[in-house]
């Protein structure tokens, strides 16, 4: 009976070290997927989110350049509608460094520049406009002249700046996209190595307790066969001793 303990307890060790290297092996894949994806998420999350936000910044930043510069020249309070506009062009600049801090590599930090200048490019001319109304009396035959002015040269600022800024808005949206879709797909990879490794545990537990069982059986069904003859032997050996004593 003892070897019999012996080999269950060799056994059960057994069946101890398969079940530990099968959940060691599997945390493992489990936890370098955890860091791709966390990877993956600080990625969405510091180049792909910031830099949508930036760009949507930089286009309310334009409209509130638009709505201040139309003001002034309607005649409209000049001193909240100059400080107004400064303070959008600080914004914008904010933004587009922000914008360059999301750039992944030299080609799309050139791209931000180029459209950096651009926007700056029709900003600038305008407040320029704007700030020259400062120091003279704002007629409306002066406010007039002025806004044709803006027109003219303002024009082709804007349109070559909303050229520019679409391309941006585009790459920035696609960027947005392909990181969600990446992110996504991570996670979806993360779950199925879950269920996999919860699987394949309990296959391995299941195969294992059988084979345990079986190995069990077949031991306890030999101990009683060697029982069996044991007593056998004994019976058979006690009656050959008592014919021979009466004999």
């Amino acid at each position: 009976m003892n070897g019999l303990n012996f080999t269950i307890a060799k056994k059960m060790m057994l069946f101890a070290v398969v079940i530990f290297v099968t959940i060691f092996i599997t945390g493992l894949l489990k936890f370098n997927n955890l860091l791709n994806t966390e990877k993956n998420f600080n990625i969405f999350k510091d180049r792909a989110v910031a830099g949508k936000f930036y760009v949507l910044e930089v286009e309310k930043e334009l409209n509130f350049v638009a709505r201040n510069s139309r003001d002034i020249m309607l005649g409209n309070s000049y001193d909240n509608n100059i400080k107004n506009l400064e303070k959008s062009r600080e914004n914008i600049i904010k933004s587009f460094d922000g914008l360059l801090q999301t750039s992944q590599n030299e080609a799309e930090k050139n791209v931000v520049l180029e459209v950096k200048k651009t926007v700056l490019d029709f900003i600038e001319d305008g407040y320029k406009k704007m700030k020259s109304l400062e120091t003279v009396e704002r007629t409306p035959e002066v406010l007039a002249a002025m806004y044709q002015a803006y027109k003219k040269d303002a024009t082709p600022l804007a349109n070559k700046s909303r050229e520019n800024f679409s391309k941006l808005i585009k790459e920035k949206e696609e960027d947005y996209t392909l990181q969600s879709e990446l992110y996504s797909k991570q996670m979806k990879a993360l779950k199925n190595i879950i269920i996999i490794e919860s699987l394949v545990l309990v296959l391995i537990v299941i195969l294992s307790l059988l084979l345990l069982s079986r190995d069990i059986i077949q031991s306890l069904n030999i101990t009683l066969l060697t029982n069996n003859l044991k007593s056998q032997l004994a019976y058979c050996t006690f009656g050959c001793l008592k014919k021979l004593a009466t004999f």
